[in-house]
């Protein structure tokens, strides 16, 4: 007979990378191989046993709709990180159900306005990093609509620095950030 798991108190992270087409639960010696959408279908009803998942990290996987409202269903799930997700405005849409949410990270993307409107419903978001996510200027304006948010991050997502201007006198107490040659910089 195996051996009964025991998962940590401490919280986890769920880690999926199709480039080395696996998926492990940090703090747990178990790995769980992921290929696809199809396969993270099928694990997810049994990773939302696990109580204490605060982050789940996608690499290079396509995810359906119906996987990003899955995300809703991990309670404890804080900050979500998808490096080229191609996700569509459907599946941030679906996404949006996820109002635990506080962290999101976009890697590699193209989002349409449509998608950041999507995304500012969101009410508990503090960071949206947008990094290398194309991203349309007028797609900003939906952005000023999120009380929590604290910092922006916009390196190479072709906004244009009139509309970031614009948008930091929209929103003073967000941080918006984009990385250049030199270092940060924050836009005034």
């Amino acid at each position: 007979m195996a051996p009964k798991r025991r998962y940590t108190k401490v919280p986890v992270a769920l880690v999926a990378d199709a480039c080395f087409s696996e998926a492990f639960i940090t703090h747990e010696t178990d790995t769980i191989v992921l290929f696809d959408d199809d396969d993270w279908r099928k694990a997810a009803p049994m990773l939302q046993q696990i109580p204490n998942v605060v982050m789940i990290r996608f690499t290079m996987c396509d995810l359906s709709s119906e996987s990003t409202a899955g995300f809703s269903q991990f309670p404890n799930l804080r900050r979500l990180e998808l490096d080229a997700a191609w996700l569509s405005d459907d599946e941030l849409e679906a996404l949006s159900r996820c109002q635990q949410l506080e962290e999101i990270v976009l890697i590699q993307d193209t989002v349409s306005e449509s998608g950041i409107s999507s995304i500012s419903m969101l009410k508990n978001l503090r960071y949206l990093n947008l990094y290398r996510t194309q991203v349309p200027d007028e797609a900003l304006s939906h952005l000023t609509g999120m009380p929590h948010l604290g910092f922006l991050g916009v390196y190479d997502t072709g906004v244009s620095h009139e509309a970031l201007s614009s948008l930091a006198k929209e929103m003073p107490d967000v941080t918006i950030s984009r990385y250049n040659a030199t270092g940060m910089l924050d836009i005034p």
